[in-house]
């Protein structure tokens, strides 16, 4: 089997351009590790969000039968 690299020296330097290519790299992969840590928190906050919205929503709508049911 006949590799492109000699050796990993010659991998990491990427014939001149291995600082732009591992740059390349390194910024898509934060982006991506950004993205998915983001997404993650802003999902846990809109559940949370919901949960409030619908516990407060339970409890006008049993504030409201309980109201109904004393003008009977």
């Amino acid at each position: 089997m006949n590799f492109y690299f000699n050796n990993f020296d010659d991998f990491v330097a990427m014939g001149g351009h291995g600082f732009y290519v591992w740059l390349a790299y390194a910024i898509v992969l934060f982006g991506l590790v950004f993205y998915f840590v983001y997404s993650g928190s802003q999902n846990k906050k809109k559940q949370q969000e919901l949960i409030k919205f619908y516990r407060r929503l339970e409890s006008r709508v049993s504030s409201n039968n309980n109201v109904n049911k004393r003008d009977e």
